[in-house]
């Protein structure tokens, strides 16, 4: 197999920091969620409406961070563009 050679065009971030804290948010509630034990599963339950609630929540004021401030630093995801030379 040859080895190809890339020229990077452009890269182009796909979200700003407002969208990134809030993915960043639910990575941590979703994995807080899974180490629970059985004993706890009862107020899991109980308290699963709400955390959907805050969850939701910090969606909406993230999106809305990131269309009034759009900080480009500390982006969740890239996209990158080349071409073959």
């Amino acid at each position: 197999m040859r080895r190809q050679v890339l020229t990077v065009e452009m890269i182009e971030p796909l979200s700003g920091g407002g969208v990134t804290l809030a993915i960043t948010f639910d990575l941590f509630v979703f994995d807080l969620g899974f180490s629970w034990t059985k004993r706890l599963y009862p107020i899991g339950l109980i308290l699963r409406p709400l955390l959907w609630i805050l969850i939701f929540l910090v969606n909406v004021i993230g999106r809305v961070l990131e269309n009034g401030i759009s900080s480009r630093q500390i982006s969740f995801n890239h996209l990158t563009i080349g071409r073959k030379t």
